[in-house]
Order: structure tokens, then sequence, then C-alpha cells
């Protein structure tokens, strides 16, 4: 039993470790057959705390520390420290039953690239990972911009800058990455993800981030440069010390051979050889009588790098070489999609290389035509604007392209600034669309014809000329050139002119005969709004009234074209085209030309509805004054003082049925004193005779936009208020005060109201408003009747909206004054629509609502009662 024992502890003892304490001294034991029976005797080899400590920091951070047991430390070694290794690998991971370790993969996160991956693709240049990692986190357009807008100050580009410089070659890898991407979106077409503006948005990053790097300042390139550097040398092991201050000297007989034959042993005691020393020294000499004499011949230049003390490439990795640009320019050629190389461009400095008159002008021509190949219409624009290469793009030529493939109204911005290239395009258009009105009906005057006719002109006509689409690009094009050029008439460009104006012609008739079919009304004074607007257009121009002569009776109308060719004087026409047959009735001399469609084929826009509706009427107390004199002016100056709230609104003609200048027309305001709607003639009051009122006008209006005391009422008045600052300036310098605007008002349940003033009307009223007169020539006097009563509902509708919202307390008008109108007699009591609407919400009454019911504010109706006057 003694020897069985004796032979355990000597078992035990060859792997047995004791942690010791610190101040415990270790003694080598020395292995021998004599020394086997006598192992009660020798001592134990010990691991210090400071060395346990070390060996614990080795292991990663993600991974419990490595705590010995009593059981286990009879049985295992203490690993050697693991080397660090880089997030995305597998880290050994230490079992608790057998000694094995099983790997574990990292797998990276698909919302988030980490800065450690950044890191570890710019160290490899794994260009096909970092396409990878953004494709997976950002999918499409739509988590891209979501993403985006959490990241904010941790964006991408900003983070990807501040790891390039572990890139041997920066603006390399971002090329690589960039052809990597055109390839990743090329070979996966059916992902509809990968759009063309997810590629766009991530090109845009990679080339952010390159340019962000390449603008790095001076201090933060050489603290960059210290920091790889010091990554690429290797660490020096350190000893370590316990906190009693003892140095932990513990090793092991293997490792210490390793150490000893490695090291080089620079303490040597053994005698030096003089005269090899004297030779040395002789070569040296030698050699430094050489080096004076190279430097006499070449002198050495000094780099900022040696300065610093840097390595001689270390600013090479922000530098943008010749070499960079050239394999940029070679993707044109070579990557799917060249507008990635537009996306680069800049980046790049492309156009220093590929500009008009530099070196490589043609590749930049290809990369223009090319753009265009894979219809990148827009970058092709800027491409050309950036390189300058209008003379390898004329108008003429240029317009045929883009107008046939459909993207014309990108030559406005192409040829912008450039007014002889501008003119020469609108010169091409004007020729197109001659040949619309070359035929034989003789509408159009001669003299625009000649140069056509007598053979002159060889200009060709457009493949797609007969289409009504293409013929309005090719006048929209034409419109906003002449209107970047101030150019309002003349005739170099009269069919563009023309054309226009044919267009809006086209429009109202179709309008007009949709609105009868909807009424089931083909009389004349059935359409009076429409006609104002035909008269508005086609007044004192024989072509166009023939035009309109035309339309009609392409459309099937029976009734107009005669009424509108005695109007014009055009009843010879009328009666010469109307015996025409179809195939004779061609306006231009366009193959294939298209006819307007026939009344029939038109639809309803408003369903037909079984029972009529009931329409917002005024109550016949209301007064409706049209202001357009001195005395009108001064009662309505009088009214005014002593309101407290109003309703206003503004009408103007359509800007599509007029080319020159639109002005407001007419102003309404309704009064809640006595029910006066004022009906403001600006379309006289701006005549120039009449400066007079004009002056009168501005100050009165100026006062009642200006007063606090007044509630002005008004529904979307923004646009009213633009186009009012443009017919009356002065108004810019108005200080408005105490406009409610009800656009966004909402039910009492808090949902909001559509269908704009209808709708509102609508919602609190119960009744519909008619809007039929808001297409129509507000610019003609006299106003008819039908457009005097919708300019006045417009207006005092905004009342009666006004008194409802106080009787059912809404919220809309807490802090509203509460009119004074509200302690007149009841027989005036408003809302006026009580008159007409029998069917109407409970709140309407066949007999006005007691006054208590409204609950005025005695306060704010003092107020309102014994104020001052404002005006």
């Amino acid at each position: 039993m003694a020897s069985l024992t004796e032979d355990l502890e000597s078992d035990s003892s060859e792997e047995e470790w004791v942690i010791s304490d610190p101040k415990q001294t270790s003694k080598p034991t020395h292995h021998s057959p004599q020394q086997k029976n006598s192992t009660r005797g020798r001592s134990r080899p010990t691991l210090s705390v400071a060395s346990f400590r070390m060996a614990r920091a080795y292991l990663p951070p993600s991974l419990k520390p490595f705590q010995p047991s009593a059981a286990s430390l009879t049985n295992t070694k203490l690993p050697a420290p693991p080397s660090t290794a880089p997030l995305t690998t597998a880290l050994p991971v230490q079992s608790e039953i057998s000694n094995t370790s099983a790997p574990v993969a990292v797998v990276p996160s698909s919302t988030h690239i980490s800065n450690e991956e950044l890191v570890e693709i710019c160290k490899n240049m794994d260009d096909a990972c970092l396409v990878n990692r953004l494709v997976n986190v950002y999918k499409n357009v739509e988590i891209y911009i979501r993403i985006r807008e959490i990241e904010t100050g941790s964006v991408i580009e900003s983070r990807l800058k501040d790891y390039l410089h572990y890139c041997d070659d920066p603006c390399d890898f971002i090329l690589n990455t960039l052809v990597t991407l055109s390839n990743y979106f090329a070979d996966n077409p059916k992902n509809k993800d990968l759009t063309s503006k997810f590629r766009r948005l991530l090109a845009s990053n990679l080339c952010s981030a390159l340019a962000k790097f390449l603008d790095t300042p001076l201090k933060q390139k050489i603290e960059q440069c210290k920091q790889r550097l010091e990554k690429q040398q290797p660490q020096p092991q350190q000893q370590t010390e316990d906190p009693n201050g003892e140095v932990d000297l513990i090793s092991f007989a293997d490792d210490h051979e390793e150490v000893q034959n490695e090291n080089v042993d620079l303490i040597s005691f053994d005698d030096v050889d003089q005269d090899s020393m004297q030779q040395d020294t002789s070569d040296d000499d030698d050699y430094d009588y050489k080096d004076d004499d190279d430097d006499d011949d070449d002198e050495h230049v000094i780099t900022l790098a040696e300065m610093l003390g840097m390595p001689a490439d270390v600013f090479d990795r922000y530098t943008l070489t010749r070499d960079h640009q050239l394999k940029l320019v070679q993707m044109i050629d070579t990557i799917p999609s060249p507008v990635v190389v537009y996306y680069a461009m800049d980046v790049f400095n492309l156009p220093a290389l590929i500009a008009s008159g530099c070196e490589l002008e043609d590749d930049g021509l290809k990369l223009c035509r090319s753009l265009m190949k894979h219809a990148y219409y827009d970058e092709a624009v800027a491409t050309i604007r950036k390189l300058a290469l209008f003379s390898r793009f004329p108008p003429d030529t240029t317009a045929d392209h883009f107008f046939t493939v459909g993207h014309g109204m990108c030559l406005p911005t192409l040829y912008a600034d450039h007014p002889d290239l501008q003119k020469q395009l609108l010169s091409f258009i004007n020729k197109q669309l001659r040949f619309n009105y070359a035929g034989n009906l003789d509408i159009v005057p001669q003299k625009y014809l000649k140069d056509l006719f007598d053979g002159t002109d060889k200009t060709q006509q457009l493949s797609r000329l007969k289409e009504r689409k293409f013929q309005k690009d090719l006048v929209n094009c034409g419109a906003k050139i002449m209107k970047e050029l101030d150019i309002q008439s003349g005739d170099d460009y009269y069919f563009i002119l023309l054309s226009q104006r044919y267009a809006c012609l086209r429009y109202i008739l179709a309008q007009r005969a949709i609105q009868q079919l909807e009424d089931d009304d083909t009389s004349i004074d059935a359409s009076s709004n429409f006609n104002g607007l035909i008269d508005l257009v086609c007044q004192d121009d024989p072509v166009l009234a023939r035009l309109a002569i035309k339309e009609l009776i392409d459309t099937g109308d029976v009734v107009a074209p005669p009424y509108f060719a005695s109007l014009y004087k055009q009843q010879d026409f009328y009666c010469r085209y109307n015996a025409l047959p179809l195939n004779q009735r061609l306006l231009g001399v366009v193959k294939g030309e298209q006819l307007s469609r026939h009344r029939t084929q038109f639809s309803r826009k408003k369903p037909a509805k079984p029972q009529p509706e009931s329409l917002y009427r005024l109550s016949p107390y209301v007064k409706r004054i049209l202001v357009n004199s001195e005395t009108t002016l001064l009662r309505m100056k009088g009214v005014l003082a002593s309101s407290t709230i109003c309703g206003l609104d503004t009408e103007w003609v359509p800007t599509f049925a007029k080319t020159g200048f639109v002005k407001t027309a007419l102003m309404q305001i309704a009064s809640d004193i006595d029910g006066y709607v004022f009906l403001v003639d600006l379309k006289t009051i701006f005549e120039p005779e009449n400066t007079r009122l004009y002056h009168l006008t501005e100050e009165i209006l100026s006062r009642l936009f200006q007063e606090k005391t007044i509630v002005k009422l008004a529904f979307d008045f923004s646009g009213d208020l633009d186009l009012l600052h443009l017919s009356m300036p002065s108004s810019k310098d108005w200080q408005i005060e105490a406009l409610v605007d009800l656009k966004n008002i909402k039910t009492s349940d808090g949902k909001p109201v559509g269908g704009g003033l209808a709708g509102v009307v609508n919602t609190f009223l119960n009744v519909s408003l008619n809007k039929r007169q808001q297409l129509s020539n507000w610019e003609k006097r006299p106003l008819t009747e039908e457009q005097i009563m919708y300019g006045a509902c417009d207006a005092y509708c905004l009342l009666d909206i006004y008194y409802v919202l106080c009787q059912r307390n809404h919220p809309f008008v807490k802090d509203l004054p509460r009119s004074s109108y509200l302690n007149n007699s009841q027989e005036h009591l408003s809302p006026s629509s009580l008159t007409i609407s029998k069917n109407a919400n409970s709140f309407f009454q066949t007999t006005p609502p007691p006054l208590s019911s409204f609950t005025p504010s005695p306060s704010l109706l003092s107020s309102s009662l014994h104020r001052d006057p404002p005006f």
C-alpha cells in the first residue's frame, strides 16, 4: 500500500500545479531516475497569481474567464495565450467536458455594418464583401431611407472614410467596389428591390466616402498613419508585475530553451579583433566620401513624409493619380451601367481629362452617348453641360433624338443660359409645328408657310409628329424656353405660340362638351362660363376663331358653330368647312393626323344623381355691391369700419387661357354688418386712367388686412395673396393680422374635411356649393349674373360657416371674437341658407335660433361695439 501511494503521488506530481503566494519563490525541479522514490521531499512547480492574471487577460472577452477548480487543476494544462482573431472569424470555445475547442461562427448583423467589419473589409480590400453587406443591410430604397434617418451622424459614408486608410490603395478599392456594385445589379435583374435609384444611393455613398477621405486634414492623416503602423508592428511581450512590486519570473524548461536559442547574446566579453575594426572604419570613411560626392551631383529633396518621420508612401493613400482616372474612363466600356461612372466623375476629377478641349474628349463624348443609350437622359444632360460638349450635340439632331424617345423636356435644361443654342432649338420646334397647319384649309396666313411651299426649307418632319402627346411636348418645351428668353410674341416663333393657344382652346371645348353632357343641355346660355373663356382665347384672332369653329364641328356640336361663326364673322369658313367630307378636313400635311374626339366619346366627370342637390344660395337680405367707383369705395370703407368678421376671396382668369400677365380681377369682401357683400372690380381699378381709384382701394385694403380687431375668414388664401402681391406690389409690405384660413378645419370628431371649400360647405351647411363659374372669363366686363352670384356666395358662405361653428361651440372658433352682428335683430340672423334648406341638419331651423344659443363673450362683444373705428 505504501508503494502504491508513492506511485500515485509520483504520477500526480508530474502534472500538478499549486497557485502559490506571490512571496513564495519557485525552485527548479530536476528529474532523474534516482529521485523517483523520493518524491515526498521534492518541491512542486507553482503558478503565481500574476501569471494567472496574464493568462486570463489573453482570453477573448466574449468568453467566460478561465477559472481552474480543485478537481481540474491536476488534469489540465494552462493553454498558451490565444492570438486576437478578427470579428468575423470563428472563435475557439473551451469545452467544459473535454479539452477540445468548438468553433462558433459570428453571424454579421442584418441591420448594421459594424466598424470592425469595415476595418477588415478595408484591410483586405474586399469589394465583393462590401457590396454584399451594403445590399443585405439596406435591401431597398425604402429601408435605406429609414436606416439613414436612424443613423444620422453615423452614416455609412462617414464611417467608411474613417477606415479607408487601412487600404493599400483606397481609390482603387472604391473603383473596384463600383465595378462590383454595377455587376451585382446587372446580375440580379429580377430582384425588384435592386432599382436604379437604390444603385445610385449606394454608389453616391461610396464616392462621398472617398471624397471625404481625400480631404482628410494633415494632422488626421498623421494620426491614421501612426495607428496603421502600430497595428502592423508585433507587440513585444511584457513582464507583468504583481501589486506587491515583484516580477513574475516563472518559465518552463522547454520554452526557456527556445528563447535561449532564438535570442541573440548582445553582451560579449571576447577580445575584439583590432585589425578588423580598423578595416571597417576605413570602409566607412570611404563610403562617406562616396556619399559626399553623390550629394554634390544630386541634391536630395526632403519630402514632407521625411520631415514628419513617416514612411515615404504615407501620403500615397490620400492621392488621386492619373492611373485611377484612366481606370474610371475604361469602365465606360466594361461595366453594365455606365451611369456609375457619372456618379464617380466628380470625386475622380474626370472633367479635367474628358471635357471639351481636353486630352480624352472623345471618351467624354462616349460617356454621354452611353448614358443616352441606357436611357439616363437627366445624367446625360448634366454630363454634356459639365463637360461643355455642346458643339458635339447640336440642337437639331439632339432634339430629334430626345423628342422621339419622349424626353424632350430635358432640352430646356441642356441649353439653359446659352441663348444662341436656345434660339436654334426654338427654330427647330417652330418648323416642326408648322407641318400641323400647312394643309388646304387656309386657316393660317400663307406668309408663315412660304419657305415650306417653295422648297427652300429642307427640314424633315419627325416620325411621331402626328401624335397629340408628341405635339404637346414640342409646345411645352418651346413655351418654356420662350419664357426664359422673355419672348411673348413675334413671327419668328409664330407656330409655337399658335399651338399653345390651340391646345388651350381644345381643352376648353372638351370641358364644355363634358358639362353639356352632364347637364343634358347644349344651349349657349347653359355654357356661359366656357363661352367667356372661348372669347378670351379667340378675340381679335381670326386664326383661332376658325380653329374654334373647326373643333366645334369636329366634336359634333350643332348649336355652337353657327353662333361663334356669327360672333367672329367667320360664316364663310363655317359653311365651307362644314360641307367637307371627313377625309378632307385635315389641318396639316402630317400623315395620320388625328381629329378631335366626337362629343359622344366623352364621359361624365360626376355620376348622375337621381335627385337634384340642394345648392347654397344667398338670403334675400344680402346686399351685393359692385365696387368700381369712388362712391362705392367710400361706402365699403364705412361698412368695414364697423365690421368684426369678414369673408374674403379673389378671382382671376385661368392662367392656361391667357398668355400674358395674369392679375387679380375681382376681390369679394363679405361683412357681418347688414349682409353686405362687396365685389371689388380690380380689373377696372387697375386700368391706367383710374389712378385715383387705385390709391383709394390700396388704402382701404391696407387698413383692412392690417386691422387686428377685424377677423378675416378665408379658405386656402395663400395663392390669392401671391397673385395680389403681383397685382398690387404695395401689398407685400402689409403686416397682415387676424387672417383665419379655414383650409385646415376638422369635423367635430377630429377628421379632416376634404373637397375644398365645397367640401366644408357640405359638411357644416349640408348644402352643395356651385363651382361652375370658377373657370370663366373674370376679366370680361360686364360680369354675368352667374359670375356675380358665384363671387358673392364664395365670400358669404365663410360667414355662414362661422355662425354654425359658433352655434356648435366648435374648437376652431374657440379663440375667435363673436360677431357684433349677433346683437342685431333676429329677423336678419344668419346663416343665409336657412331660407332655402328645408331638409338640412337639426341646427338649421325654420325660425332663427335665439341669440343666447351663440353665447357671445361679453367682453368681446363690448370691445367690438365700442372700439375705435379702424378706418
